[in-house]
């Protein structure tokens, strides 16, 4: 089994969420916030199928709340926190259908 961890909270990065994030298929826990990423969230995010725990929030991530999220449906996700960018809209209906979601 393999259990990979991403930390990088408050590390300062900068600029946008790179495309090749899809490839951390792997991927248990990402946590990115609390740092100066920009733009939109990648499309390729629904591709972290094995993903347990997403935090980006206090970014300045922009564009509208990724319908991505209807994406990771099949996934036991069980923390999202996308706050405190600029992201505009609604958030998913898809939403609802994360069953295992315990922190939004």
């Amino acid at each position: 089994m393999i259990f990979v961890i991403l930390f990088y909270k408050k590390y300062n990065l900068t600029g946008k969420i790179p495309t090749e994030i899809g490839k951390l298929v792997n991927i248990k826990y990402l946590d990115s916030s609390n740092n100066n990423l920009t733009g939109k969230i990648p499309t390729e995010i629904r591709q972290l199928v094995n993903i347990k725990y997403l935090d980006l929030s206090n970014n300045n991530l922009t564009g509208k709340n990724p319908t991505e999220i209807q994406q990771l449906v099949n996934v036991n996700i069980k923390y999202l926190n996308l706050s405190n960018n600029n992201l505009t809209g609604k958030i998913p209906t898809e939403i609802e259908q994360l069953a295992n979601l315990n922190y939004l």
